[in-house]
């Protein structure tokens, strides 16, 4: 967009443009509504945080800025049938999951536990790291692994193959500090 002439001021603040951490969605299809542990309020509510806390959320973003995979990433959990039960059957569930602190280079895994190869997203790292991902789900959601019917991960590299414009996977086009 910048191709032609352009103010100074329009160039410097190109130049300062930096893009955010990069993102993987991990898509679920239950044959029955998740039972969340603990408070049954939780399957009315259309988004949940799975997170030890702000500590917890500096460290995945601290370990993600620094080419880490997170130990304990923040964890976002949506249940689109709390808002409108017609984007499943009847009785079936789904939930959709977002990871936004996540390195688009892996140069390792802050728990030691996964090998990140040459440090791209490959099939086999983007599965190890969502089954990561849904074991730790499952232990507030009972009923996950029985219920599953189907998986659909997508790493920072398949976001970004999919749509230009979530460059390394990016899902806001841009650093939001």
């Amino acid at each position: 967009l910048l191709d032609g002439e352009v103010g100074r001021t329009v160039a410097e603040r190109a130049r300062r443009f930096r893009y955010g951490r990069s993102e993987m969605q991990i898509h679920l299809a239950l044959s029955e509504p998740p039972r969340w542990d603990g408070d049954e309020r939780l399957g009315q509510t259309a988004v949940i945080h799975l997170t030890p806390g702000l500590d917890g959320v500096s460290r995945a973003v601290n370990e993600a800025e620094r080419g880490l995979l997170p130990a304990e990433a923040t964890v976002v959990v949506g249940q689109p049938l709390t808002i409108d039960p017609s984007r499943a059957p009847a009785g079936a569930g789904v939930l959709w999951i977002q990871l936004q602190e996540l390195p688009w280079h892996v140069k390792g895994d802050a728990t030691g536990e996964l090998d990140p190869g040459e440090g791209t997203w490959t099939e086999e790292l983007r599965e190890r790291y969502a089954d990561r991902i849904q074991a730790r789900i499952a232990r507030h959601v009972p009923n996950l692994e029985s219920a599953l019917r189907k998986r659909v991960t997508l790493s920072p590299a398949d976001l970004q193959a999919a749509n230009v414009n979530l460059h390394h996977g990016d899902p806001y086009s841009g650093a939001l500090a």
